[in-house]
């Protein structure tokens, strides 16, 4: 995967609490900085995972934040992620999965308050603006990003996450 997809935009990284996660081994640095990330359980305990494509969807998947570091993990032992919390109010950034989507600030604006999944194709994640608007998809468009840059800014409804649960 790669660094950095996603972004805080406001408030600021810096002003946002961070949890650390245990992560199980398998991978070295499974988690990269600026990935987005959920909860799952293995036997009895809770671990911190990767999103998928698709994801988040409210009712199923518990989205903890996005990775503020890269994770410690190994191929022989478990580790650790720190993640930014996903509280209510935060604004995040990323690209939109097709750049003609969001490449004016018209379109960018015509996606406020549509809800979407994030995808993961080719090892990076983006906002699925094209998705129809789900009452089960997690993200929730702004109407704001860089038409410059082909991003969209979008929150995370609290339902999705470990604090809505």
């Amino acid at each position: 995967m790669s660094r950095n997809d996603i972004r805080i935009v406001s408030p600021g990284p810096g002003s946002i609490p961070t949890l650390t996660y245990q992560v199980t081994s398998g991978a070295a640095a499974s988690i990269k900085a600026g990935e987005p990330v959920l909860l799952t359980t293995i036997g009895t305990s809770v671990y911190a995972e990767l999103a998928d494509d698709g994801d988040p969807t409210i009712g199923t998947d518990f989205w903890v934040g996005i990775a503020a570091k890269d994770s410690t993990d190994t191929v022989a032992a478990a580790g650790e992620v720190e993640v930014w919390m996903p509280l209510p109010g935060v604004v995040y950034r990323a690209k939109a999965k097709s750049s003609t989507a969001a490449d004016t600030a018209a379109e960018i604006l015509a996606l406020a308050q549509k809800r979407v999944p994030i995808d993961l194709t080719s090892s990076v994640f983006t906002v699925d603006t094209a998705a129809a608007d789900g009452a089960t998809n997690g993200l929730i468009l702004t109407g704001t990003g860089d038409a410059s840059r082909n991003e969209v800014d979008f929150m995370i409804s609290v339902r999705a996450t470990n604090l809505g649960f």
